[in-house]
């Protein structure tokens, strides 16, 4: 998916209301954060080929460090094990806290799961792969992750309570401007490079997790 991950964060937010949602977001892109690193530094590998399925034209290549199942345990592990050792500030005991990011993390591969034509590289190694392939139906799966994602957005705001503007209206604003990215992306011709593609994808996730750091201070 392209943003329909920060709605596991938006869900997740109730679970542990004290840890901010910008984490959780960092938590359910952490597997395309990593490609960020890996993909520009050519340690893992997309193509772009016409014809793929119908929303990315990418063919996912080698991927085995940031989105294969193995690879996203290990990471779902690490970071609960850092949130474990780590005393963050939180109104839930240290193993709820860690489950709750750990959960966040596994969630990628779930939702890549259901829109990837079968390439999600399982045990790392290439020799098994997987995928249901909804981005083979371009307008269904816009639907499907428009829709996940405000639901998301309704269960974030039944959980927390804004008493200023930007804490009222900026969370609804923030996600009908990620629908909108999704849409540009979705409906796009591909992009003109791998690597403009790369960072045009960490320009939106960078920014949206930024903007849930700020905004989710304007909530209780």
């Amino acid at each position: 998916m392209i943003v329909g991950h920060f709605a596991f964060g938006l869900i997740l937010k109730r679970a542990d209301k004290s840890l901010s949602l910008g984490l959780l977001f960092i938590a359910t892109q952490l597997s395309d954060l990593v490609f960020g690193v890996t993909g520009l530094a050519g340690i893992e590998k997309i193509n772009i080929v016409a014809g793929t399925n119908t929303v990315t034209s990418i063919e996912y290549a080698f991927y085995p460090y940031s989105h294969s199942l193995v690879a996203t345990i290990i990471w779902a592990a690490l970071i609960g094990l850092i949130f474990l050792i780590v005393p963050f500030k939180s109104g839930q005991s240290r193993s709820k806290t860690a489950l709750v990011m750990s959960t966040a993390v596994i969630s990628h591969f779930i939702l890549d799961f259901i829109v990837h034509n079968p390439d999600l590289d399982v045990l790392g190694s290439g020799a098994y792969k997987v995928g249901l392939g909804l981005w083979n139906y371009t307008y269904v799966s816009y639907t499907v992750e428009s829709l996940l994602l405000l639901a998301g957005l309704w269960v974030y705001l039944k959980s927390t309570k804004g008493s200023t503007l930007s804490g009222k209206y900026g969370m609804p604003f923030l996600t009908m401007v990620l629908l909108i990215l999704s849409a540009v992306v979705t409906f796009m011709p591909a992009p003109a490079s791998v690597q403009t593609g790369i960072i045009m994808l960490m320009t939106i996730y960078l920014g949206t997790i930024a903007a849930a750091f700020w905004l989710d201070r304007k909530r209780t």
